[in-house]
């Protein structure tokens, strides 16, 4: 349910559960968002774009995969990441169901873009590079510099 849709009532239903602003253990992948598991970090990313902060808060403190959050985190916007991570800091605990809620509404957005795809594009082309043991030391690598700067610099973002 996006902000374009209708009110937010997955951040209503965590403020119905309210409590004092505290830190609250992620729960194992396979606890109340677990559904949302087999989506890539990109995917969710743009489905949570269109969420309220809050919202998009209380899925990544209880996403249960930490790298995974901060991948989604990382593919917002900067502005609405920065805006996020204060209301992460703030979050309170929920209960289990408004979890479970909030994960199915995310949830039902998602299929139209159906499970993570095999790698494509960029991501393949930096598995094969990385693969190589040599990353940007590779012959490779450094051909598509000379020829191809604006790819070869994408590519060393991704390859660290």
């Amino acid at each position: 349910m996006s902000k374009s849709q209708k009110p937010d009532a997955a951040a209503g239903a965590a403020q119905a559960a309210g409590a004092a602003p505290e830190a609250q253990p992620a729960p194992a992948p396979q606890g109340p968002l677990g559904v949302l598991a087999p989506f890539s970090d990109h995917q969710l990313a743009m489905v949570l774009t269109h969420e309220y902060p809050q919202t998009i808060a209380l899925v990544l403190a209880n996403l249960g995969d930490p790298r995974k959050a901060y991948a989604v985190l990382n593919g917002l916007p900067a502005e609405l990441a920065v805006e996020v991570s204060e209301r992460i800091a703030a979050i309170s605990p929920v209960q289990p169901g408004v979890l479970e809620e909030v994960g199915a509404v995310i949830a039902r957005e998602l299929p139209a873009m159906g499970p993570a795809a095999p790698a494509q594009g960029l991501e393949a082309l930096t598995t094969l590079l990385a693969a190589s043991g040599e990353g940007a030391d590779s012959a490779l690598f450094k051909t598509i510099q000379n020829r191809n700067p604006s790819l070869a610099e994408k590519l060393l973002e991704r390859i660290g």
